[in-house]
């Protein structure tokens, strides 16, 4: 009796194998992305979309350069570094912050450099400095052209 015991599976014999579950695998995690990118994005817009009211349309946007400015910190040499971008009313407000871009950005800086950090920790005290330096752009415009402030940066070092 001759016995031959079992060969074990060439490695030439595996490579289809593992090559269709890798296919497998792809084609699984393809259909899974797909089904969740639907369900995130509806193609149809559901009714209670259709019935909300719709959001205010943003204004044009122009991002200013960077600022960095020494805070009003005697004895501990703090600064700001802090981006703003502006949200202008209409496409008409771009050239005329185009015309007075300097004088906004040294009457920012100016307000940013009398700011201690007590003054902008919190969420609060962001939001109270959007609207201070909104009020500044208005000293400066002869109408209001600015309607919005983001910081789209903002470090304390």
């Amino acid at each position: 009796m001759d016995e031959t015991p079992p060969t074990p599976p060439t490695s030439k014999a595996l490579v289809p194998l593992l090559l269709g579950v890798v296919v497998l695998l792809l084609l699984s995690n393809g259909a899974w992305a797909v089904f969740l990118v639907s369900q995130a994005n509806p193609s149809e817009p559901s009714q209670d979309s259709e019935s909300s009211t719709p959001a205010a349309e943003m204004g044009p946007m122009v991002s200013l350069e960077p600022l960095v400015v020494n805070l009003n910190e005697p004895g501990s040499p703090r600064y700001l570094r802090v981006s703003i971008t502006l949200e202008l009313r209409d496409e008409r407000a771009r050239k005329d912050l185009q015309d007075r871009k300097i004088p906004l950005r040294d009457a920012i800086l100016r307000h940013l450099s009398d700011l201690d950090t007590e003054r902008l920790q919190s969420a609060q005290d962001k939001s109270r400095l959007q609207l201070e330096l909104l009020a500044i752009s208005e000293e400066l415009f002869s109408s209001p052209i600015i309607q919005g402030i983001y910081f789209t940066e903002f470090m304390i070092q």
